[in-house]
């Protein structure tokens, strides 16, 4: 089976409504392999003090090498490349008839749909899996990546998987500072940690989701981050912190730590949803980038305390907590 073949198999497996998690890690490990030896990126957890990572003013750009292993996170990525194909289908749908509405002939061509992926990585992999489903023309794609490795890397994934006569730009750029020529059809943003900690996924939606044409389309769609209590086998929900989406609202959050019995067996925690497209969902713990965080900032809890949570962006986000009257 030829390096085009095998993408499509790939793709559709992870898209297949009946194939198991097994074919499915098993179809992202063979992607993983494929593009390792295209593209020469290997897969590294890199642990090492942030090696090869780029330091932003706005976060961390995590390494090529650190980028492909994500792909090893089964559930996330199986999510997000089937919530992206949805995005995609369901936008093609809506700008198609947004067009035909203002057409006097109904045979004129519908309008590629504008697409772009920030930090697409080494191996573009939300997307790749998923070209051969669309006919080139329909789709103009931007993928634009900090490392200048990563786009070296998917310039031969392209060329290998035959994605030639798709519309493919590679475009090298801080996406926390990018501006597109025109206004797009779909944002494709996948940049971040656990509770929006350290990776500069909020700065790059605050900078591209107003880029967006009327009824465009952010992916993922939102990303709820909330405060709760926690021990073994229990939570006590204190509220919402940050909801990001097309419109990002980074106001501070007052909350009080509630009276509860023993109180000290309780530690502050941060939950995080992603909702990707629709139904396309990771709850809390479902992925590494939704596994819970501790809180220590609130510790020791004292009953009645208020604090003023807000989430700080600069060299390393994340959410600062701020004790009310001190």
């Amino acid at each position: 089976m030829n390096a085009t073949d095998t993408f499509a198999a790939i793709g559709d497996c992870i898209l297949s409504s009946t194939a198991t998690a097994l074919e499915q890690q098993a179809a992202l490990v063979e992607f993983t392999d494929l593009c390792t030896s295209i593209g020469g990126v290997q897969p590294d957890v890199c642990f090492d003090a942030w090696s090869g990572d780029s330091l932003l003013n706005s976060g961390v750009a995590i390494s090529p090498q650190a980028a492909a292993h994500c792909v090893a996170d089964v559930r996330r990525t199986v999510v997000y490349i089937r919530g992206l194909y949805a995005a995609i289908c369901a936008a093609q749908i809506r700008f198609a008839t947004a067009k035909t509405a203002l057409d006097t002939e109904a045979s004129s061509a519908p309008i590629p749909l504008r697409i772009l992926y920030a930090g697409c990585g080494p191996y573009a992999t939300l997307l790749l899996p998923l070209l051969h489903r669309f006919a080139p023309g329909t789709l103009q794609m931007v993928l634009l990546d900090i490392h200048e490795e990563s786009l070296n890397s998917v310039q031969q994934l392209i060329a290998s998987a035959g994605y030639a006569e798709h519309d493919l730009s590679l475009v090298r750029a801080d996406a926390c500072h990018y501006q597109h020529p025109d206004p797009l059809h779909l944002i494709v943003v996948e940049t971040m940690q656990k509770a929006l900690e350290q990776e500069p996924q909020v700065p790059i939606t605050r900078q591209l989701a107003p880029q967006l044409v009327g009824e465009g389309v952010l992916v993922p769609q939102s990303i709820d981050v909330s405060l709760v209590l926690q021990r073994e086998g229990e939570l006590k929900r204190l509220g919402a912190l940050l909801s990001l989406a097309a419109n990002v609202d980074l106001t501070s959050v007052r909350v009080q730590i509630p009276t509860v019995a023993e109180l000290q067996q309780w530690r502050a925690v941060l939950h995080t949803h992603i909702t990707v497209f629709g139904e396309h969902q990771l709850g809390v713990g479902e992925a590494e980038i939704t596994l819970a965080r501790l809180f220590p900032e609130l510790s020791p809890l004292v009953a009645g305390q208020c604090w003023d949570i807000a989430y700080k962006t600069g060299p390393y986000p994340c959410f600062e907590a701020c004790l009310v009257g001190s």
